[in-house]
């Protein structure tokens, strides 16, 4: 793995042990930003009951998100680098979706 990437991984690793996730992703501007890619993702393309692939998923807040523009007929799978990661997620939203690791 690159030097840059692995230092990287290791930033997004620690702040998810320690903070329970991506900071990136938190408070009100966290917040506002998903809102406004949620609606990018709905005016550019119907992803109701589409099976997606969620590549570099991270937390899986995103993933959550299109989750719930998917819907039930669908499915997502969310890949990331970081275990961490994707442990929180699991951990986090797991008992939302059906089936398998998010």
């Amino acid at each position: 793995m690159d030097k840059n990437i692995k230092k990287n991984v290791n930033q997004f690793n620690e702040d998810v042990i320690n903070k329970g996730g991506y900071v990136y992703n938190e408070g009100f501007s966290g917040y506002i930003t998903r809102k406004k890619i949620v609606n990018t993702w709905k005016n550019l393309y119907n992803f109701e009951g589409k099976n997606v692939l969620d590549i570099g998923c991270g937390d899986g807040k995103y993933s959550m998100e299109l989750y719930k523009i998917i819907g039930d007929k669908g499915s997502i799978l969310g890949l990331d680098p970081s275990v961490e990661a994707i442990n929180n997620a699991n951990t986090l939203y797991l008992d939302t979706v059906r089936g398998g690791d998010i």
